[in-house]
């Protein structure tokens, strides 16, 4: 069977928006519960048609962004600071990292474990990244050492 060359973009653009698209099962408000007390989320400019809201704290030292519809986020960003000359920012950044891990894979018992386990593998190997993925759910913990900054986020994992 031939296709014609026309018929092969077209179908290869559906399925690579229905991978750049698809939701990762989160809700907008699973995401953020127990956040607001740290971070407020206000609308924000579109990403590639898609809805987005960001936060910052009001420190400034953390950073929330959700982007996709409220009933099914395509991605959550968050990024903390690691102030060393601040130890109540770093115990405080530290809780809202895994509460965020909390809210966006409640089905996850070993989530906070392995979140401390791949902070220290990122702290020590700085550039390298640690992903774990829990159903259909893609989580990567980074570390951004010129900006002292840690980056957790959830994207759905592409089939």
């Amino acid at each position: 069977m031939r296709i014609s060359c026309k018929a092969f973009a077209a179908i290869f653009l559906i399925v690579l928006s229905a991978n750049i698209y698809a939701g990762t099962g989160v809700s907008f408000d699973q995401v953020k519960a127990d956040l607001d007390t740290y971070i407020t989320l206000e609308e924000s400019s579109p990403v590639n048609g898609q809805d987005r809201y960001m936060g910052l704290s009001v420190d400034g030292v953390a950073l929330l962004e959700v982007i996709g519809p409220k009933h099914d986020v395509v991605q959550a960003s968050l990024m903390v600071g690691l102030p060393n000359d601040a130890p109540e920012i770093l115990a405080r950044n530290s809780a809202i990292l895994i509460r965020f891990l909390k809210n966006v894979t409640p089905e996850w018992e070993g989530g906070a474990e392995w979140a401390t386990a791949a902070i220290s593998k990122v702290t020590a190997n700085p550039g390298e990244k640690e992903q774990k993925v829990i159903g259909s759910k893609l989580i990567t913990i980074e570390l951004f050492p010129p900006l002292a900054m840690l980056s957790i986020s959830l994207k759905e994992k592409l089939k």
